[in-house]
């Protein structure tokens, strides 16, 4: 399958993840823990597949976000699945946001063969030192934020 179908694919289960978590918030007086990390993990989802597009479109088949970005998915959904299908909103029943969490996982898995990136291979000359290591502090603590908020 080629990885911009699979990014597809994590980013319309992600839809259908963060659909799901916002029902059963819906059901709840308060909508906090696992099940208001459900829903950050489906709005941070569409976010990191829609920044991968943006910079598929930009960079062509291969750039440092894009492969930043598959290599850290695999990660966050094994986080999300973790938490959300062991004891979290989607464990009492196998249903949609259940499904969508672990295809989600699988894709993401099977998206981060494609990075290309390198650690002993010097930094595109587009984008210097600085600005990848701002990059990758911006990502991470975005993605840090939104989980501390979510607990």
């Amino acid at each position: 399958m080629e990885k911009l179908a699979l990014v597809g694919l994590i980013m319309l289960a992600s839809i259908i993840e963060i659909w799901v978590a916002s029902k059963n918030c819906e059901k709840l007086a308060e909508c906090e823990g696992e099940n208001a990390y459900a829903i950050v993990v489906g709005g941070i989802g569409i976010g990191l597949t829609n920044v991968y597009y943006v910079n598929h479109l930009k960079f062509g088949a291969s750039g440092m976000v894009a492969d930043t970005i598959a290599l850290l998915l695999p990660v966050f959904w094994l986080a999300a699945i973790a938490v959300c299908t062991m004891e979290g909103p989607f464990s009492v029943t196998a249903d949609n946001g259940f499904y969508a969490t672990w295809i989600a996982m699988i894709s993401s898995i099977l998206v981060a063969p494609f990075a290309s990136i390198s650690l002993h291979s010097p930094p595109p000359a587009s984008i210097s030192l600085l600005s990848r290591r701002s990059i990758h502090v911006t990502l991470i603590s975005t993605l840090s934020n939104a989980l501390s908020d979510a607990l």
